[in-house]
């Protein structure tokens, strides 16, 4: 087996353990409490991170708080 080969394995394990482990979650709840903290920062600019794989996606809450608040 190839290193490369190695490495896949090795992360579709991981992928695997991480989804036993933590089950399936709601992101609602997340994604909630992301928009309440980052309200304080509209319109200013914010640092993110893209998801990979079943990480929640914050993209449209950053979306939101890039936004100027309404006049």
């Amino acid at each position: 087996m190839t290193l490369t080969e190695r490495k896949i394995a090795i992360r579709a394990e991981a992928k695997i353990r991480r989804a036993a482990a933590h089950g399936i979650v709601d992101p609602a709840p997340a994604l909630a409490a992301l928009g309440a903290l980052l309200a304080e920062f509209a319109g200013q600019v914010v640092a993110g991170y893209s998801p990979i794989g079943t990480e929640i996606d914050p993209l449209p809450r950053r979306r939101r708080t890039a936004r100027p608040p309404p006049r």
